[in-house]
């Protein structure tokens, strides 16, 4: 038998035994360890052997680790030992399923550090042979491999928690609902109808705001961003689109905008506001001094670097007596840039990033708002309105979000028409009156609520998003 030579390898050892005499053992540390974190070639593939029989409802014991080694049980595996009687000794002296979640935790730890030290041994060899390739792309790939690490580390799932513990949870919930009069409890969309459809976004819960290109996806997310970090919750908005200097540009619009003042966020771009209105423009930036709102405008940002940041905004508000960060937007899904596990497969990486962002909201007990593009199929049918098959590239993104609401201005299509007579051209004009400035937010999916629609007044030249008044 080799010796043992850190807690490790003690621990790949006792966890493995405990898999031969107790097959519960495998479901115990389900989604903690898998065969690539084994250390010893052997133990990988003994794992890889019990997982694949758990899964297929199959017995684990000596004879099938043995006949899955198949000639290569009779190999030397240690001086006087086979492969096959190392499997005997491990299930001799296997312990209980008490300590395997601590075993499989070691295992885990001791893989990463592993990778870890292969990330600074690859940096080293590029510094020692410059030419292989230039710092920026070293780094990059030396990033994303550590992205690697950091979202597989943070995607363990919520830890367990007993029907007791659940419901008491839930009753303190409803009691602080009833006692703040039937307030929204969590972070507001800032429309009065959509807040009471939906009662905000809940920490831990993903959202998912679609929508097809110019509907406004942008605009409601800043919107929404805005009134929430105004209202003193904080706010975290990852822009990989725009520069936070243009979102400033649409916000400040936006504040400005009061049906009679209308400055777009086109002319304070172009510098055509008159001195009353810059002194107001002044006077808005002033207010957001201090507003809680954070502006990431990086751009191809992973889903590692995007929890590692919002962890570090969050700590930082906590230490600094700040806001807690109540809400993560991301502007928009499809420019997540994927880890390089699944590269090329645009499935599988649109379905690592969805269950990551989910993670995200789950780990750090924020709600996160996620934008994203929609495909074409609503194009082609007479009614444009989005439904949950428009969700573009993985069914992961309907199953992983919370709430699903789709954005809708029909206003977009009717300007875009043209009557064939003028009988019909008046008729699209009498339609573009109806639908001007209407947005539509469509609740699609809700674990916890209705399915309706909710229309809203939408001024998109000024980003501006109220409630309509009907």
């Amino acid at each position: 038998m080799p010796p043992a030579q850190d807690y490790a390898l003690i621990a790949e050892q006792s966890l493995l035994g405990a898999a031969l005499v107790n097959n519960s053992a495998i479901d115990a540390v389900d989604g903690k360890v898998c065969a690539a974190d084994f250390k010893e070639p052997l133990h990988q593939r003994l794992w890889d052997v019990f997982s694949g029989a758990r899964q297929n409802g199959r017995a684990i014991d000596f004879k099938l680790a043995v006949a899955a080694l198949g000639s290569d049980a009779g190999m030397e595996v240690a001086p006087g030992f086979s492969a096959a009687q190392y499997i005997a000794r491990l299930a001799t002296e296997a312990t209980s399923v008490v300590s395997c979640r601590d075993y499989a935790s070691a295992i885990r730890e001791a893989a990463d550090f592993r990778r870890v030290a292969a990330v600074a041994a690859d940096i080293t060899r590029h510094v020692a042979r410059p030419e292989i390739a230039p710092p920026a792309e070293v780094a990059r790939l030396c990033i994303a491999q550590l992205d690697e690490i950091i979202s597989a580390s943070t995607d363990q799932g919520a830890p367990q928690v007993s029907a007791g513990q659940a419901a008491w949870e839930a009753v303190n919930r409803a009691v602080a609902a009833k006692d703040s009069g039937g307030a929204v409890m969590g972070v507001p969309y800032g429309l009065h109808k959509l807040d009471d459809a939906t009662l905000g976004m809940a920490a831990g819960e993903m959202v998912l705001m679609g929508a097809r290109p110019s509907m406004g996806k942008t605009a409601a997310g800043l919107s929404i961003s805005l009134k929430a970090a105004l209202a003193g919750r904080g706010v975290m908005f990852f822009s990989l689109e725009m520069m936070g200097s243009a979102l400033m540009e649409r916000a400040l619009s936006d504040m400005l905008y009061d049906g009679r003042r209308v400055v777009t966020y086109r002319q304070i771009r172009a510098g055509q506001f008159t001195g009353a209105e810059e002194d107001a423009l002044a006077a808005a930036a002033a207010s957001l001094d201090n507003a809680p709102l954070v502006i990431e405008q990086e751009p191809g940002l992973t889903v590692g670097q995007i929890t590692a940041r919002a962890r570090k905004q969050k700590s930082k508000w906590e230490m600094d007596g700040g806001p807690s960060l109540d809400l993560v937007v991301v502007d928009h899904l499809h420019l997540v840039r994927a880890s390089e596990r699944y590269s090329g497969d645009s499935v599988s990486e649109l379905t690592e990033i969805s269950g990551a962002l989910k993670g995200l909201a789950k780990d750090l007990g924020v709600a996160v708002l996620v934008l994203c593009q929609l495909n074409r199929d609503s194009q082609k049918r007479e009614d444009k309105r989005p439904q949950l098959a428009d969700l573009r590239g993985s069914g992961a993104l309907e199953q992983d979000a919370d709430v699903v609401i789709f954005l809708h201005r029909e206003e977009y299509y009717v300007e875009r028409e043209h009557g064939l007579n003028e009988g019909a051209e008046a008729e699209r004009l009498a339609k573009l009156d109806a639908c001007q400035n209407i947005m539509e937010f469509a609740i699609a999916k809700q674990r916890q609520g209705p399915i309706k629609t909710v229309r809203a007044f939408a001024n998109i030249a000024c980003n501006a998003i109220r409630d309509l008044a009907e």
